[in-house]
């Protein structure tokens, strides 16, 4: 792939992930000002850590990447949205673990 066309994929690619983030976002906190309040009340009624939420909720999306390896196809939603979704967690988890070292120093 000529290094343009990656260059565009690439833009295309984090443009359509923020997209997902906060559209997504939106949905998940529920009027919260907390990005992470989802995987807080989660954790609370399940009795688990944010992360072990956010664990189980990744692994939806690489059970149906893992899928796409194997068979080359998805059946519900295009493999591009369920990569970006991988990547958006990429960064939830981060500021999940961002947000476990404030709470530390609190």
């Amino acid at each position: 792939m000529q290094y343009d066309v990656f260059k565009k994929l690439g833009g295309d690619f984090l443009a359509r992930m923020q997209d997902l983030l906060d559209k997504k976002g939106a949905d998940y906190t529920c009027g919260d000002e907390d990005r992470l309040a989802n995987f807080k009340r989660l954790a609370e009624r399940t009795g688990v850590t944010p992360m072990q939420v956010w664990w189980v909720f990744v692994q939806k999306h690489l059970a149906a990447i893992e899928n796409y390896v194997k068979s080359g196809k998805v059946e519900s939603e295009p493999i591009h949205g369920r990569l970006q979704d991988v990547a958006n967690y990429c960064l939830l988890a981060s500021a999940l673990i961002e947000d476990l070292a404030e709470t530390r120093k609190e």
